[in-house]
């Protein structure tokens, strides 16, 4: 769960709170880092204190009581974060601890440190008189100046004002006093009515700011209580947390404040159930009643049961704690729970959303509660947070409403900048807590808009055959752009939306026309007289956007030609070149042809030597294949002995045509010559020359000898003698292999 932790500590009634929540929706507070902020009150407190005549005389003990109110009330005050009590008496004081029998002074005396609380219990009387309303009206003034956030004026009297100046004993004057107090009120100074003894009884208006209590001999410790209450908005913990000495939090606290009262009262330590005290902030010391009395009223009576004693500790986590306070007759445990505000965003299974990343649109469940600063815990309906719990959160974008979601509601988040969840709450009537500027949330949350769609582009030239005749150019017909988003047509309107960047290669002039219910745009070419002939190439690129601004584009090209004459002369010349290239490869094929290649089979050459009874290894007879003279060479090598070697030259004629493989085609000799050999053998039959200069075969008869030599010699074995037969010389023997 996701902390968002901003505590304000304010005072404002449930209407201003009201209007703090519409001002906070309508104007989200983005403050990075700002993690929790606590803002407290400032209190400027001026006191009227009556120290006329009357709250001395006659065994009264009003200025005894009066006093201990103001001691109370300064040790209640946080002087650390600037709080103020000022006293405004009636007639001349000391506050040294002096008791002249002349001078002193009525000018205000400020309380700005508890060492300064003294100055109340030191306060002398020197000239008690009767009871004017100026001092009154100086507090007022002196309120209205104050940059304190709190501003209160508190009236302690005993008695009806019978003036209005300070004159002595000028005489009695029909004061309404509560008309002049309530009249105060005004929402900026709150007013404080401490009515002791025999005062008159006011009736209060809350609803203004004017608050109206009168204490009776018996009532003083338990109205302090009250008017502590209604000036700082203490919340006193209920009767059974505090058993004893023995004091159980079931929820955290930022501090707490104890006020003990009693002849004896005296607070000393308050330690968790490890044993580790919990620090004091602030210590009023013991404060009781004053026996610094008045002038010519040295025999005012005393109230001796008047003593207290305010503490204020530090932070207490929930737990168990120890409450070492002794001789009090009563104690008031007043506290200040340490809670924030705990919000998560969940999808709709309950799996949390990490906030700080993009997070998709759709449905989500937001879930939200106060919870103890400490522990984490839900204490949205704790007892210590009173029966007044509000809480509330909202989803607002800049410029809209914002709209309010109950814990665990449903919320939709579309793609924005701008989208704010704050959560807001009021509890124990006066306190409230906000999520507003956090960094424990984003603020605006990112929220990532889905994927844009696909956008798909086709181009069709719709011109039969894709070719344009210069002189038909009024029938032009378009090239046709297609288009498709997520594999459905265009709307009517997005085909209005689309832009399209068009452009030929070479340039040609053209027109572009929606194709409405159709999804396509045509292009129309605007040919003229002098539009060159060729190829041309169409490139174009579609682009849309989608809602959230992303671009979906795709681009497609085809071809064309514009030419002079008809398509058909094209094809034509193509089919006559076509049928005259057949021919041709017929031709070549069908015509006869030698191998490629005729070699002499290594393992089958063999040279001999007449003289010789050996035969000569390693020997490779010499071959030279001839097609285009159509003649093959055979003869021995040069490391042979010239007048040892032999040859043969062999006159070659195709048998087979040329679709016939290589080494399939046969090859026919048509005539045979040497100059070195008496006899060629080819396979079975020997040529012999027969002295003319043609060699024929041998042992034919002389009416064959002049008929062609034709003997195919594919794969035939060769043997050529050289010297002469009645002198022979050597023998090459070799077999011929196709290739």
């Amino acid at each position: 769960m996701m902390y968002i932790k901003k505590f304000l500590r304010q005072g404002i009634s449930v209407l201003a709170a009201a209007a703090l929540f519409c001002a906070v929706s309508a104007f989200p507070l983005n403050a990075a880092g700002a993690g929790i902020s606590k803002v407290e009150k400032t209190y400027d407190i001026a006191v009227v204190f009556d120290n006329s005549g009357s709250m001395y005389a006659d065994g009264s003990k009003a200025w005894c009581r009066a006093k201990y109110a103001m001691e109370i009330f300064a040790s209640m005050l946080d002087y650390k974060g600037g709080d103020r009590l000022t006293v405004y008496p009636m007639w001349e004081v000391t506050t040294d601890g002096s008791r002249p029998e002349t001078g002193g002074s009525y000018a205000p005396f400020e309380i700005t440190s508890l060492s300064d609380v003294d100055k109340i219990s030191d306060l002398y009387t020197v000239h008690p008189s009767n009871t004017p309303l100026a001092p009154v009206r100086e507090a007022y003034d002196g309120l209205k100046t104050s940059a304190a956030s709190e501003k209160w004026l508190i009236v302690l009297t005993d008695g009806a004002f019978n003036e209005r100046e300070r004159t002595i004993w000028a005489g009695e004057e029909n004061i309404d006093l509560q008309a002049e107090l309530s009249s105060l009120a005004d929402g900026n100074v709150k007013v404080q009515y401490l009515g002791i003894g025999e005062a008159t009884m006011l009736a209060s208006d809350e609803s203004k700011g004017f608050y109206a209590k009168k204490s009776t001999d018996t009532s003083l410790k338990d109205d302090l209580i009250s008017i502590c209450n209604s000036i700082f908005r203490r919340v006193e913990l209920p009767a059974g947390y505090l058993a004893g000495n023995t004091l159980t939090l079931d929820l955290s606290m930022r501090k707490l404040l104890v006020f003990a009262q009693g002849s004896g009262a005296q607070i000393v330590s308050l330690t968790d159930e490890n044993g580790r005290t919990i620090p004091v902030l602030q210590d009023s010391g013991q404060r009781k009643y004053s026996e610094i009395k008045a002038l010519g009223y040295e025999d005012a009576a005393v109230d001796t049961d008047l003593a207290g004693q305010v503490v204020t500790f530090d932070s207490c986590p929930k737990g168990t704690y120890t409450l070492d306070c002794s001789g009090a007759e009563s104690v008031q445990v007043f506290y200040d729970p340490d809670v924030d505000i705990a919000i998560e965003l969940t999808d709709l299974e309950g799996v949390p959303i990490d906030p700080f990343s993009q997070i998709p649109t759709g449905d989500y469940i937001l879930n939200y509660c106060i919870v103890d600063n400490v522990t984490g815990e839900d204490v949205t309906n704790s007892v210590l947070m009173g029966g007044d719990v509000y809480l509330i959160a909202s989803v607002r974008q800049l410029g809209k409403d914002p709209i309010e979601v109950p814990n665990g509601g449903k919320i939709t988040l579309e793609p924005d900048d701008s989208t704010f969840i704050t959560a807001y709450g009021t509890y124990l009537e006066d306190y409230t807590i906000t999520s507003e500027g956090t960094d424990a949330i984003p603020q605006p949350l990112k929220i990532a808009p889905p994927p844009a769609g696909t956008l798909r582009l086709s181009s069709d030239v719709t011109q039969p055959l894709s070719w344009y005749k210069t002189t038909d150019r009024d029938s032009w017909q378009p090239v046709k752009l297609t288009l498709s988003l997520d594999g459905a047509p265009l709307t009517d309107e997005q085909l209005d939306e689309l832009q399209l960047d068009i452009a030929f290669s070479p340039e040609l002039s053209f027109e572009t026309e929606p194709v409405y219910g159709e999804s396509a745009v045509n292009v129309y070419i605007k040919g003229a007289d002098d539009t060159p002939t060729g190829f041309y190439r169409i490139n174009a690129k579609a682009s849309l956007f989608d809602p959230y601004g992303q671009e979906m584009s795709d681009d497609a090209s085809s071809y064309f030609e514009i030419r002079m004459y008809d398509r058909f002369w094209r094809w034509l010349i193509w089919l006559v070149l076509l049928g005259l290239a057949l021919l041709t490869f017929l031709f070549i094929m069908t015509r006869k042809t030698l191998p490629k290649s005729v070699m002499l089979e290594p393992r089958s050459t063999r040279f001999e030597l007449d003289f010789q009874d050996e035969e000569i290894e390693n020997l490779r007879a010499a071959v030279k294949y001839s097609r285009k003279n159509k003649s093959l060479v055979i003869s021995t090598p040069n490391e042979v002995d010239y007048s040892a070697q032999c040859s043969a030259r062999l006159t070659l004629k195709p048998i087979d045509k040329r679709f016939t493989k290589s080494k399939d085609r046969r090859i026919r000799v048509t005539g045979v010559s040497s100059a070195n050999a008496y006899s060629i053998t080819i396979g079975a039959t020997e040529y012999i020359p027969d002295g003319s200069g043609k060699w024929i075969k041998r042992g034919v008869p002389p009416s064959a000898a002049s008929k062609p030599l034709e003997q195919d010699i594919k794969n035939a074995l060769i043997t050529i003698r050289g010297g002469t037969e009645e002198s022979p010389v050597s023998t090459l023997i070799c077999k011929l292999r196709h290739k």
